[in-house]
């Protein structure tokens, strides 16, 4: 009940339904989340964040409430304490590809994206059959302006995967920036 009011955007019945059942079985971790859910889809990151450092204090071994904290941290614009986070769950679960992603979006939003570049390519490693990394990976490189790695990734990206169109996209463009192509 709690996530189909939360996908009807009835946030504070979701809240509600998730206190109930909180109240009803305080211990049990998966009602906890679905309150941390519906708090943050409240944008009530203030009482989210405290749920799940309180989840945390109580299992310090949980994944699931230090990605939905560093959420918080994303959303509250505290983007060192979101990529702690995510550090940590990487030294604890170097395999864990969202949390890879994540880091490098949080490097992007902050400019650094030769750090964004290496930890999409750590990504690949651990999913190689995605096309969306690659694209990630030459969008990076268009960022920097440097056009020869985008091109040079591009290249790379259309022998894996040569029906991406995203791909083509910002291969071409990348070949007209650097003076390759003529538009």
């Amino acid at each position: 009940l709690v996530l189909l009011a939360i996908q009807a955007a009835r946030f504070d019945e979701a809240a509600r339904i998730a206190t109930t059942l909180v109240k009803l079985n305080p211990n049990n971790l998966y009602y906890q989340h679905l309150l941390g859910s519906a708090l943050m889809a409240q944008r009530n990151f203030a009482a989210a964040e405290i749920l799940y450092n309180e989840l945390l204090a109580k299992h310090p071994d949980s994944n699931d409430a230090r990605r939905s904290l560093a959420r918080i941290y994303t959303e509250t614009d505290r983007l060192p304490k979101a990529q702690n986070l995510y550090k940590d769950i990487l030294a604890k679960n170097p395999k864990d590809e969202n949390a890879v992603v994540a880091l490098a979006a949080l490097s992007a939003n902050t400019g650094d994206y030769g750090a964004a570049i290496q930890q999409l390519r750590r990504a690949q490693v651990l999913d190689p059959k995605s096309a969306l990394l690659s694209t990630f990976i030459m969008a990076n490189y268009m960022q920097m302006k440097d056009w020869a790695g985008a091109v040079a990734e591009g290249r790379k990206a259309l022998v894996r995967f040569p029906n991406e169109r995203d791909i083509h996209d910002n291969l071409g463009k990348s070949q007209v920036a650097s003076g390759g192509l003529t538009g």
